[in-house]
């Protein structure tokens, strides 16, 4: 890509036609904002408080 802001507008006309390959640069571009969005916090057994990310969260972004 040549503006890491940015996805070329040519990748996303290919990734509405279905194509694979854009959807996964699309999706990669994209890959830490989708973690960030998707994070909840956890509290395990023993009362630790952690953030993680949500599993399913992050596949239905």
């Amino acid at each position: 890509m040549t503006n890491k802001n940015k996805v070329p507008y040519a990748t996303i006309c290919k990734a509405t036609e279905q194509d694979e390959k854009a959807i996964l640069e699309i999706v990669q571009h994209y890959k830490n904002e989708i973690q960030q969005l998707a994070m909840r916090q956890i509290i395990d057994e023993q009362g630790q408080t952690r953030f993680e990310p949500d599993a399913d969260m992050v596949l239905r972004l």
